[in-house]
């Protein structure tokens, strides 16, 4: 329950009976939402590479989005469909309809499989492997177009995650032979539960005040970020930030060790400050002098003594680090992945070192709820036809009130 950016995607997809003898061919889509309209001048359009197979992609800025609420006779199920609308055109009248509801999008993200299928379940056949395929190469896209973005509106255009987003929708679509066109044949959606948790998945003490000036602070910045850059698809930014909250940290600790063992061996604490000051700004980015030799003269701790594994990866993420930020080498996702929590257990021990209060990397069970609900209630947080649609595709997950037991 910790890893929802990881395993917290459910994707569905419906089922077929038939389809009439008409529809021979049938392509796979999506479409999400971006929470910014894309600056271009014109609609990008672009074929591209995905999962090994040929697709179309493509943003706009000019779409509402149309769910509709249709039933199947009188007495029928009801079952959805979601279209997007161009606003430049006249609204759209669906009288055919239990209901429909509009919704005006700032930008729309399009992915569309131009391989053909004979059978629809074959389009919709891993979906939710195209969907997180579709979603790794939209990061790659959007960090591309921030490297070129002005400096000082940069912030305006980023990569985004399936939390940001919430739920895509999916679709097949059907080439009919009598009127020579394609049509929509079913709709479905992946949604991410994270984004849609109602309570919490662990609890924390709260702050009783915004300020602090503890010296664990900046790192902690530092590996928020970090892991925010992992899930937003920014690995480079992952490594740079979890590296340099652990070297900033170590040489903290270390002047901060050093000073109080040389005040205790009677030195005067302006002139512990200045001799160890020198020798910090000499060693300041050296791995074995950090968490090894510079360490064990200020505090008689060693990591390379006490956990060597932990060592030995600290010094190839140093590598890493240096390669990244010297040769904009781009770091794989497990990479990445690795590096943060390599770095957050650094951190630990640091902190253990000096004596400072440190955080677990994952919340004690006893501070945990033994599961997760999600409900779509809340229209100022989702678009109330999302929250429809969501809700009966999908339901909820519910947890028992801990009150109430």
């Amino acid at each position: 329950m910790n890893l929802l950016e990881r395993n917290a995607m459910v994707t569905i997809t419906p089922g077929f009976d038939s389809v009439p003898e008409t529809l021979s061919q049938f392509r796979w889509k999506m479409h999400l939402s971006l929470p910014y309209p894309f600056p271009a001048k014109e609609c990008v359009r672009q074929s591209v590479t995905i999962l090994e197979k040929p697709f179309s992609f493509s943003i706009h800025n000019h779409y509402s989005r149309i769910i509709q609420t249709i039933r199947s006779g009188e007495s029928g199920p009801v079952y959805f469909r979601v279209l997007l609308e161009d606003k430049r055109h006249p609204p759209g009248i669906y009288s055919d309809c239990v209901g429909f509801t509009r919704e005006d999008l700032q930008s729309v993200v399009i992915f569309e499989e131009t391989t053909d299928y004979t059978t629809p379940k074959e389009a919709f056949a891993r979906a939710d492997a195209k969907i997180t395929a579709c979603f790794d190469w939209l990061s790659s896209f959007l960090s591309a177009c921030q490297r070129v973005a002005p400096y000082l509106t940069s912030w305006l255009v980023y990569p985004i995650s399936m939390f940001d987003v919430g739920t895509v929708y999916h679709e097949v679509v059907a080439f009919c032979a009598n009127h020579k066109q394609w049509h929509l044949l079913s709709s479905a959606v992946a949604v991410s539960l994270g984004r849609h948790l109602q309570r919490p998945t662990f609890v924390i003490e709260v702050p009783a005040s915004v300020e602090s000036d503890s010296p664990m602070d900046a790192a902690n910045e530092l590996l928020a970020e970090a892991l925010m850059s992992l899930f937003r698809g920014m690995p480079r930014l992952t490594v740079l930030n979890a590296y340099t909250a652990v070297e900033s940290l170590a040489n903290i600790v270390f002047s901060r060790t050093k000073v109080a063992k040389l005040v205790s061996n009677n030195m005067p604490k302006e002139m512990a400050e200045e001799t160890v000051e020198d020798e910090r700004k000499r060693h300041r980015t050296e791995g074995n002098f950090l968490y090894h030799r510079g360490i064990k003269s200020a505090s008689d701790r060693s990591l390379l003594e006490e956990n060597k594994h932990q060592y030995d990866a600290l010094l190839r993420l140093q590598d890493l680090r240096h390669k990244v930020a010297h040769t904009g080498y781009k770091p794989t996702t497990d990479e990445a992945r690795e590096a943060h929590k390599v770095c957050c257990e650094a951190a630990q021990w640091l902190a253990g070192v000096a004596g400072f209060s440190t955080k677990p990397l994952l919340p004690d069970a006893s501070a945990s709820y033994p599961g997760f609900s999600t409900a779509f209630k809340d229209a100022q947080a989702r678009s109330a036809s999302e929250i429809e649609l969501v809700r009966h595709l999908l339901g909820a997950v519910q947890v028992p009130d801990r009150a109430n037991k």
